[in-house]
């Protein structure tokens, strides 16, 4: 029962080694990343916002850039930034 302890005390502390060393090695907090996403239109824009911000989130990145095709988009882009603070209108 001892030695099945073991391992799996073992085996616990090899992943947190290997997460402590992922988070060391994951990159400088002064980078800056950002997602752009192009010619938003009305039709399909929340959708597009929203799996990008979870993309962002999952990733880290700083900024969302929309760049919006058409005037109805740029007002759902607005309305967004209220919910996802990282989006910036261009």
């Amino acid at each position: 029962m001892v030695m099945i302890a073991m391992i799996v005390l073992s085996f616990f502390a090899l992943i947190g080694a290997a997460a402590f060393l992922s988070a060391l090695l994951d990159g400088d907090a002064d980078e800056k990343t950002a997602l752009v996403l192009e010619q938003l239109r009305a039709a399909d824009a929340e959708v597009r916002i929203r799996r990008a911000a979870r993309l962002c989130e999952t990733i880290r990145c700083q900024r969302l850039i929309c760049r919006c095709a058409d005037e109805e988009a740029e007002q759902i882009c607005e309305r967004m930034t209220r919910e996802y603070r990282m989006i910036e209108i261009q």
